[in-house]
């Protein structure tokens, strides 16, 4: 009976060396389990899989953040008498953080407030007798995705006060929390695919008389290392996610509360990534081995990389189970993939002078590198597909450019990978002598080598790539001088939008959707509106609708440069666009 990592042809291939055929032979021979053990490990496997199939279709699905529905008093209200509170209600329970609600006066002095939620309403209470003019309560919270959302409203009393003051807010992001963050995220997946590819390389890959040589034992420490690194990192990155999500700065790293506000789907993730690197760790020890150590290994690895589907990017896209799967697929393929490859770098200098056992371990890689690479290719363009969503977003939002690069960098791995397969490989199994054979093998690592560090590269970038919203940006716009700014959302609409006065203070911002023909387009659903600088994001604002596809909010700015009028609108079960219309602001 074959081996499963093994052609049944492979053994009288004409292009493995006779020498080399004796050897495969007699490790499918070694390969062969018992009947009983099989089963086990196959209920094993049924089991992990079972567990991760309830895990993952249970979770409840995530969205791309708390949406706001109302306000009372609503943004721009004109009062009689002073509230006592004003109160925001959005369309999934929400959290608020210390300091992350405040209130100013007209001048931009801050006034005492308290903020608590319940639910998915947040009270902000407010002194007994506010004096007669404008205030701005700039407010920020969690939704229950763990994703942060902020905006303002506005409200006076009395008579409005002639001019708004800027309120001194404070930079909602910190970069170093930001790239902190992001180094985290890097080393997680980089540790995940060389701890489950190194795992799968030696159990599967690698002939069963070099599985108890040094190079064996080389390569299980570096997954001894990589878990290590990727719990440490994976640990980590619960806190700093709380701090992003809160706009805390990252010296309050050690309070408690960064490391104990954690969304349920944050901790599933966690526990299913460490106990996948437990398991596989388990499976290369001494005290499990064959039939047994395969089931833990692949129990392992259906748990490890299962994590990073369940709050990823990949939650928010559908077809959800579709999306989801090819996630998963996705990072399987790409462990394997690099795990094989740092496999090769480590073993083949030791073994290039066995002829045999190059030539098996050649043989295997060979035959699964082309069918990884396949699912890595197609996996990545669904998930491409799915999440960008458009050639426009591809070509004109951060998280498109940054995915175009990381397209370029897989390329030229790929590249390399064609070329090892199909020059380098051939030469290092050829029947030119012992003395070829070796030079072969040793040309074939330096290749592997740079292949590694350009996968290493790859998920470097994924690393900042998953904290980047996919479709938060479009191609900026320039103003025109009469003050309309457009661009188009989607293939078949343009959104076309203004800012009165354009000043510092009290603005009001209408959009109007459009057909290709300039007619007005009435949706289905209100459009969603938000307002942002580079360092302040004013969130979603509460629309009007004026006439058919026009619509109207009322928005405080509370300092002067320029300003990103964000609009996305529902055009279908998958069809969601963004247009992004940038204004300067005096």
């Amino acid at each position: 009976m074959p081996s499963a990592s093994v052609p049944a042809c492979s053994a009288c291939s004409p292009v493995v060396p006779r020498s080399s055929r004796c050897a495969v032979a007699a490790d499918e021979v070694t390969d062969v389990p018992r009947r009983s053990s099989r089963w086990r490990a196959i209920r094993l496997v049924t089991a992990a899989a079972a567990c991760l199939l309830a895990v993952v279709s249970t979770a409840p699905p995530a969205a791309a953040h708390a949406t706001l529905l109302s306000t009372d008093p609503v943004d721009g209200a004109v009062l009689a008498e002073s509230p006592g509170a004003a109160t925001f209600s959005f369309d999934e329970p929400v959290t608020v953080a210390a300091d992350a609600v405040r209130v100013f006066d007209a001048a931009g002095e801050p006034v005492e407030s308290t903020a608590t939620t319940r639910d998915r309403v947040m009270t902000v209470d407010l002194p007994d007798e506010l004096a007669d003019g404008s205030y701005v309560v700039a407010w920020r919270v969690v939704s229950a995705d763990g994703h942060p959302v902020a905006g303002s409203l506005t409200f006076a009393v009395g008579e409005p006060s002639p001019r708004v003051e800027p309120p001194p807010v404070a930079e909602l992001d910190d970069p170093a929390v930001t790239t902190a963050l992001s180094i985290t995220q890097a080393i997680v997946y980089l540790g995940l695919f060389l701890t489950v590819g190194l795992a799968v390389f030696l159990a599967f890959l690698l002939p069963a008389g070099v599985r108890a040589d040094r190079p064996r034992e080389r390569a299980r420490r570096v997954v001894s290392v990589a878990s290590a690194c990727c719990a440490l990192a994976a640990v980590l990155s619960v806190p700093l996610g709380i701090l992003d999500q809160q706009g805390i700065p990252v010296a309050n790293l050690a309070d408690a509360d960064s490391w104990t506000s954690v969304t349920a789907g944050t901790l599933v993730a966690l526990v299913l990534l460490l106990a996948g690197l437990l398991a596989v760790r388990l499976s290369l020890g001494s005290r499990l081995d064959g039939p047994r150590a395969r089931g833990v290994l692949l129990a392992g690895v259906a748990l490890a990389v299962s994590a990073p589907a369940v709050t990823g990017h990949t939650r928010t896209f559908g077809p959800q189970a579709v999306v989801i799967a090819t996630d998963v697929l996705h990072v399987l393929a790409g462990g394997v993939w690099l795990g094989g490859l740092a496999g090769l770098a480590l073993t083949l200098p030791t073994i290039a002078g066995r002829g045999s056992d190059a030539a098996v371990t050649l043989a295997r890689w060979s035959t699964v590198a082309a069918g990884v690479l396949a699912a890595l290719v197609a996996s990545g363009s669904l998930l491409a597909w799915r999440i960008v969503g458009s050639w426009d977003g591809l070509l004109h939002t951060t998280y498109g450019r940054m995915l175009l690069v990381k397209i370029g960098l897989v390329a030229v791995a790929v590249a390399l990978a064609t070329w090892n397969r199909f020059v380098l490989l051939p030469r290092a199994r050829s029947d030119d002598g012992h003395r070829e054979q070796r030079a072969s093998a040793v040309r074939l690592w330096r290749v592997v080598s740079a292949e590694v560090a350009v996968v290493v590269l790859v998920l470097g970038l994924t690393g900042f790539l998953v904290d980047r919203p996919p479709r938060a940006s479009a191609e900026e716009v320039p103003e025109g001088r009469t003050g309309v700014v457009a661009t188009m959302l989607g293939e078949e609409h343009q959104v076309l939008a203004t800012l009165s006065p354009g000043r510092v203070g009290q603005n009001t911002v209408r959009i109007q959707l459009q057909d290709l023909a300039g007619e007005p387009v009435e949706p289905s659903r209100l459009p969603v509106v938000r307002v942002r600088s580079s360092e302040v994001d004013l969130g979603e604002l509460d629309l009007t609708s004026d006439a058919a596809g026009t619509f109207r909010a009322e928005v405080v700015l509370p300092e002067p440069g320029r300003w990103e009028i964000q609009v996305s609108q529902r055009l279908g079960e998958f069809d969601n666009p963004v247009g992004v219309l940038t204004v300067e602001v005096d």
